[in-house]
């Protein structure tokens, strides 16, 4: 049995990463489909640090855009991807769920 075991737990890892995947993208082609798209502003970005066990430290930066939903509450969310221009303060324009406004994409 312990033969096997790092299959199985490679197997587990593997089968993780693709339902993650399968997700993300399902997730990503009902706000494409479903979603209302409207303008947001950048309200926040947040940086953090991670350092591999070679001592190499990378830089992460998540963008947070604030936006009115239909229903007129404002509504904080962060984006999928990284914008072209990532200033606070700077526009951009993004499709989201009114059902899950916090589900939010970035259009280009």
């Amino acid at each position: 049995m312990s033969y096997y075991l790092p299959y199985f737990i490679f197997g587990g890892l593997a089968l993780l990463v693709v339902l993650i995947a399968v997700l993300s993208f399902t997730r990503r082609h009902k706000i494409q489909k479903y979603g209302v798209e409207t303008d947001a502003v950048i309200s926040r970005v947040s940086r953090s640090e991670r350092t591999d066990s070679d001592g190499r430290s990378d830089t992460y930066y998540t963008y947070y855009v604030t936006f009115t939903a239909q229903d007129g509450r404002t509504v904080e969310a962060m984006l999928d991807t990284e914008p072209s221009d990532t200033r606070i303060g700077a526009r951009v324009r993004i499709k989201y769920l009114p059902e899950k406004p916090k589900n939010v994409i970035l259009l280009r």
